[in-house]
């Protein structure tokens, strides 16, 4: 079955803005800076404990088999195994890089909240991935998920300005445009939300309703 998603792709001026690892290091501590754990997304055993640590397994029973300290899965950090990743991302340019963006704040209103983030050098850009059905729910700890979404929104567009950005959703899934048409300012079709930097514009396409 799948699971209704909604993302958000920031188009960059430059693909290779993309392979900037100072600049990768610096927005993946925006994000840990928003009491999350940033992680790679293969690393399974911190993805266990902070699961464990969502349905409140006490700090003092919570495992991890490789039998190092459980604190640095739930600490607002970028982990080592991430920082590695990136690098060997950037050295060897990669086609692809995702990290896996969990919240490890104490409060019911956004404990459990995750999403990842992808960079794409080869396509231009940088695609957020939540999954909405799980998080965004008409209660106030939905709505306190999506606020937080928000900001991680507002903190990757101020991180990277991109040329274009918008979101879409399994129901509102347009065409894409390709990133030498955003290049161009040829976008194809208008989306429920989306983002230009009016700087490099000519029109502003940002529309709603």
């Amino acid at each position: 079955m799948t699971v209704p998603n909604t993302w958000v792709l920031f188009y960059v001026h430059d693909k290779e803005e993309l392979y900037d690892l100072d600049r990768l290091q610096a927005f993946f501590t925006r994000l840990s800076e928003r009491n999350c754990s940033v992680a790679a997304e293969t690393e399974i055993i911190s993805r266990a404990i902070w699961r464990q640590y969502l349905v409140n397994v006490p700090e003092a029973d919570l495992k991890r088999e490789d039998g190092l300290p459980f604190a640095e899965a739930l600490e607002p950090r970028v982990s080592e195994s991430l920082r590695e990743r990136a690098y060997a991302y950037v050295a060897s340019r990669e086609e692809q890089l995702t990290a896996s963006v969990r919240s490890i704040a104490q409060s019911s209103l956004v404990r459990g909240f995750e999403f990842s983030v992808t960079l794409a050098p080869l396509e231009g850009y940088i695609l957020l991935s939540v999954e909405q059905e799980r998080f965004f729910h008409a209660n106030l700890e939905g709505l306190a998920k999506y606020r937080y979404w928000i900001r991680v929104i507002e903190e990757t567009y101020a991180c990277w300005h991109p040329l274009y950005a918008h979101e879409f959703t399994h129901s509102h899934a347009l065409a894409n445009p390709s990133w030498e048409q955003v290049r161009a300012l040829n976008i194809p079709a208008l989306y429920e939300t989306a983002y230009i930097d009016i700087s490099q514009a000519r029109i502003y396409t940002d529309y709603s309703g």
